[in-house]
């Protein structure tokens, strides 16, 4: 019997959160009659009870695909070797750390068997206890579940216009499915080992391919936040990782010379790191070799101007008015309109 799907799972010292996504899915998996979905594990040596975890959870499933590492290769040849052990026509590519909104599963499979080559899901955002916090879109509010196609480069654009974050050019794992043969058809470039943005990388260069990507507008994946494995080094580090990965990303595989496509680039990076978000992280960064680098990794894309000026405001408001307004019913929209927006 064929295997429609595979749901990848790259991870590294999450035995905790890996398992709730094991009962996450098992447990949907027993609802779904014949749904024969097979579940990939490349862990990347973790230190943790990881390894003994999944081999006792084999004893019972066997549907369960191990493989580990024997030193830390990486997040980026973790991506790939998770693919590269799957059996599915369709690979999910999923953090292991999120989970999967009830009855997800079976809305993949049915989705899948319309044969494009991409889809893409929107996620809920959650704290660090799965606790919603808020609905992000992937595409403009405007554009509901819809087909794309690239044969063109007015329809490329018309997708790199239409979106609201960077999930839309496949920084984000787990709202990913992709067709297993269209992603082994891409040379990869070993470059970006070491980027964060392998799989990206990969996707990306599918859609000069003329493939087929339909976005679905329903929230099937719950993103848990709070735990982003790249910020342990700092929010500057980690915001460096992005401006450095997008910038790369488009340069190689639209070629910099397309000035079309680079002015998309960079207004996909405002919308994910906003002046509001970067002008906050400014005002609360006590290194002024921080600030620097804040400022000199996002100059290209953002008016460094805003930035010093919204810090400032940030830190009146943190110094002076927090405690007013949150005696009021000011304080609550106030925050909102500032840090969710």
């Amino acid at each position: 019997m064929s295997i429609p799907l595979s749901i990848c799972i790259p991870t590294y010292n999450r035995e905790k959160y890996l398992r709730e996504l094991l009962d996450n899915i098992l447990h949907q998996l027993k609802n779904i009659k014949n749904s024969n979905v097979e579940i990939c594990i490349s862990d990347n040596a973790s230190t943790d009870n990881t390894q003994q975890m999944v081999l006792q959870y084999q004893k019972t499933y066997t549907n369960i695909n191990y493989f580990r590492w024997n030193k830390n290769m990486g997040a980026d040849n973790n991506y790939l070797k998770v693919v590269e052990i799957a059996h599915g026509a369709y690979c999910w590519l999923f953090g292991s750390d999120d989970m999967i909104s009830n009855g997800g599963i079976a809305k993949i499979l049915s989705e899948i068997k319309e044969n494009h080559d991409i889809y893409l899901v929107n996620n809920i955002v959650c704290d660090i206890n799965m606790t919603p916090l808020k609905k992000p879109e992937i595409i403009k509010h405007s554009i509901k579940t819809k087909i794309f196609n690239f044969d063109t480069e007015n329809k490329l654009l018309y997708y790199l216009k239409s979106l609201n974050n960077s999930m839309g050019i496949f920084t984000y794992l787990s709202v990913i499915i992709v067709k297993k043969q269209q992603w082994n058809l891409i040379k990869f470039d070993i470059s970006f080992i070491g980027t964060a943005y392998a799989h990206s990388y990969i996707l990306l260069s599918m859609l000069k391919n003329n493939i087929t990507l339909k976005y679905i507008d329903d929230y099937i994946v719950l993103y848990r936040g709070c735990n982003d494995s790249f910020a342990t080094q700092g929010m500057v580090n980690r915001i460096k990782i992005d401006c450095d990965g997008y910038k790369i990303l488009f340069n190689t595989v639209f070629h910099r010379k397309n000035d079309k496509i680079i002015n998309c680039y960079k207004k996909i990076l405002k919308r994910t790191w906003s002046h509001n978000t970067l002008s906050s992280i400014y005002e609360m960064l006590s290194d002024n070799n921080d600030r620097k680098l804040l400022i000199s990794i996002t100059k290209e894309t953002h008016n460094s101007l805003l930035i010093y000026s919204m810090s400032f405001f940030y830190h009146i408001y943190r110094k002076f008015l927090k405690k007013f307004l949150q005696k009021t019913n000011i304080h609550q929209k106030l925050v909102e309109l500032l840090f969710y927006k």
